[in-house]
């Protein structure tokens, strides 16, 4: 139940955000490359927000299903939710979720302000790249502490993996976006 309401409440604040970038963009039958470049930028921030959005799903997701599981699974006669190993690896799976978050948030703030477009592609490179770690990051330790069956396809984690490492591909994949930023930094 409060995934499905955390569901809801986030895809509502992605409409939001997708209506906001689509009022700002300025369209002209043949629009000058400048646009085009917001457009892109826009684009892409809002898929690391997108991306933001599938990690905290399964952020949701995982924290609790895991740590139900965690609670039920016994190995050596105690539940493994009891182990400290374990409990430190949760911890920073809500560590990255709220990293991701940080960083969506700003990205499609300064999209909208920056006015130079060099500005907006480091913003949108840097938001895409700590976005895409944070949601891979999540996504394999939810599998990991699930053990196998975290990849079956009983348990929703397993789709929730294919889905960020769809949505962490699109309009560059981690590797593109710390090329390009590189290259504006030695540019600048």
């Amino acid at each position: 139940m409060k995934v499905r309401i955390a569901a809801l409440f986030l895809t509502l604040i992605f409409l939001a955000v997708i209506a906001a970038s689509q009022n700002s963009i300025v369209t002209t039958v043949a629009p000058p490359p400048d646009v085009l470049t917001t457009q892109t930028n826009a684009a892409i921030a809002l898929t690391a927000y997108k991306s933001w959005m599938e990690a905290r799903l399964t952020e949701l997701y995982a924290n609790d299903a895991t740590l139900e599981y965690l609670k039920t699974r016994k190995q050596f006669g105690v539940a493994i939710g009891s182990f400290q190993a374990l409990q430190h690896r949760m911890v920073d799976m809500v560590i990255s979720g709220e990293q991701a978050k940080s960083m969506a948030g700003l990205a499609c703030a300064k999209v909208d302000a920056a006015t130079d477009p060099v500005e907006r592609k480091r913003i949108v490179s840097a938001a895409k790249i700590k976005i895409a770690d944070a949601c891979r990051h999540v996504a394999q330790e939810a599998i990991q502490l699930h053990g196998g069956m975290g990849m079956s396809d009983e348990l929703n984690i397993g789709h929730y993996f294919k889905r960020i490492s769809a949505i962490n591909i699109q309009f560059g994949d981690p590797a593109f976006h710390v090329l390009r930023y590189a290259q504006m930094d030695a540019a600048a």
